[in-house]
């Protein structure tokens, strides 16, 4: 530094030979700590300059340098110490302190600070802790497992810079991607409280479980440190909370809870693009494999069924309606007479159409207090595809009609109808409310087995070898359609799957059958040519 030989500067000077920027300069001056001169506030002492910089100023101005902070902690860990600036601690005069104003590499570029102790070690302390909580927050803005980005407006600057950091390549860019970082708390409300504005209620419940586990577990966790290992942790973490195996579905359902946690986390920036930890192979404790061997009732299982229902009039025209439907469960429950139309006359007879238009669910404003009717609701069907028509023969509709004669004869249950404004709906309880599809499992359930031991069947009975669920109807009016020469596309169609696939999933071993015959029909035409 060259030797000041005036008692005053001007300012420009005066910042040149501190090593500032004549801006910088001026806030020192505005802030009291150097005192200005002359009617522009222009020109500076001497003997300010010397108390500023020390009895003997530093031979060696400040370097500027045009790198960010990502280019300097990538310096840093190739073995540079980290010198961010050179300043050194002085005496204020007018603040009766000591003071030093060194660089800070902080994540979004370098700042000047300031800080004052009353005496040099406090002030060296401080500074000390502040580069450590900028380096904290520099390393906080990294990740290993994604390729950096150095940002420079100095393209000499840029080509200087050697492009490593512990072996991973480093990218330049002109801008750099600044994530919005987030603890997995915030990004778990936020993702749920999203879904529920986009998913049905029913949906909603299915994720509630999850999200809470989720929460509690990593919520303290920022979302982009949550990687595959935390992940695999939690799964273990959930199965050692209980002493029994969980189900496969279990895990499926927090996978996809994750999965889509993360997708919305990566549009928002909570995590880099690509960088979805559910994306990865992560294993999960041994579970007990789903039941996807659906159970087809025999025709003998279902004239038994027949017999045993056909004293109670509504549990005999369920069965019988949904045996050739195959409707869901929740479909019949908010099933009304103007669903059932007249379709066509054939040679056969008067043939009849179902149409499914809307499913019970479950109603997200049922609070504890409320009345158990009231848990379920009207709604859509679980998919747009769910809404079809479906043929059925005069015999089932004229099992319908018996059921309807029984409600209209019935002058108590027309009244509580009414009452309950249910009078347009097919099915409905001895009370006149709509039916909850949960009750109509059990009590349904309970009313076969006691019919069985009043008959004197009880486990004899080909139907008490396995516990019939409703679900099985569906399976069974599938497995008819398919046997019966019915194509796959026009079976998804009734059913109302959503995709083939799902079709075939379900009754691979139906459509196996089908090409085995068809491949055997081929074989003795063939060798009939022949």
């Amino acid at each position: 530094m060259g030797k000041i030989e005036k008692a005053m500067m001007n300012i420009t000077s005066a910042a040149e030979l501190m090593g500032l920027q004549e801006d910088e300069l001026r806030d020192l001056i505005d802030n009291g700590d150097i005192q200005a001169f002359g009617s522009q506030k222009t020109l500076i002492r001497k003997s300010d300059l010397y108390k500023f910089l020390g009895e003997k100023p530093d031979e060696n101005t400040i370097e500027r340098e045009e790198v960010s902070a990502l280019s300097s902690c990538n310096k840093a860990h190739e073995g540079d110490d980290m010198k961010e600036s050179k300043a050194q601690p002085y005496y204020n005069n007018s603040r009766k302190c000591y003071q030093m104003s060194p660089y800070i590499v902080y994540p979004d570029g370098k700042k000047r600070i300031t800080v004052s102790g009353h005496s040099v070690e406090e002030v060296l302390a401080k500074v000390e802790e502040k580069k450590r909580e900028a380096m904290q927050q520099r390393m906080n803005t990294l990740s290993t497992n994604v390729p950096l980005q150095v940002v420079s407006t100095n393209q000499q600057i840029q080509q200087q810079i050697t492009p490593s950091f512990n072996n991973v390549p480093v990218q330049l860019v002109v801008m750099n991607q600044q994530l919005h970082r987030c603890k997995m708390k915030q990004l778990a409300d936020e993702w749920f409280a999203m879904k529920k504005d986009t998913v049905k209620y029913s949906t909603l419940q299915s994720y509630f479980y999850p999200y809470q586990e989720i929460r509690d577990y990593m919520g303290d966790m920022y979302a982009d440190e949550v990687d595959a290992r935390t992940i695999r942790n939690y799964f273990w973490w959930k199965q050692e909370q209980s002493e029994h195996t969980y189900s496969e579905s279990t895990y499926k359902i927090r996978r996809k809870v994750l999965y889509n946690m993360f997708e919305y986390a990566e549009t928002y920036k909570y995590i880099r693009e690509g960088a979805n930890p559910m994306k990865h192979k992560i294993d999960c404790p041994k579970s007990i494999p789903a039941d996807r061997d659906s159970r087809f009732l025999s025709k003998e299982e279902l004239k038994e069924l027949a017999e045993v229902l056909k004293p109670n009039l509504m549990y005999y025209t369920i069965m019988r309606l949904l045996c050739v439907t195959g409707m869901r469960i929740g479909e019949l429950c908010a099933l009304q007479w103007c669903d059932i139309v007249k379709s066509s006359n054939t040679e056969d007879g008067q043939h009849y159409q179902i149409k499914v238009q809307r499913a019970l669910t479950k109603n997200s404003e049922f609070i504890p207090d409320d009345e158990a009717h009231r848990r379920y609701c009207v709604g859509e069907t679980k998919t747009s595809t769910s809404v079809r028509s479906i043929d059925i023969r005069q015999d089932v509709y004229d099992i319908i009609m018996t059921w309807k004669e029984h409600l209209d004869g019935n002058l108590e249950l027309v009244q509580k109808r009414i009452q309950n404004q249910t009078q347009d709906f097919v099915f409905v309880n001895k009370f006149g409310q709509l039916i909850n599809p949960n009750c109509l499992r059990s009590t349904m359930s309970r009313y076969f087995e006691k019919r069985l031991q009043d008959m004197g069947k009880g486990e004899q009975s080909d139907s008490c070898k396995h516990k019939i669920k409703f679900h099985d109807f569906r399976h069974t009016f599938a497995s008819l359609m398919l046997q019966n020469g019915m194509s796959l596309l026009e079976t998804s169609r009734l059913l109302g799957h959503t995709d083939t696939s799902i079709t075939a999933d379900y009754y691979a071993t139906i459509t196996e059958q089908q090409k085995q015959k068809g491949a055997d029909c081929i074989s003795r035409i063939a060798s009939e040519i022949v």
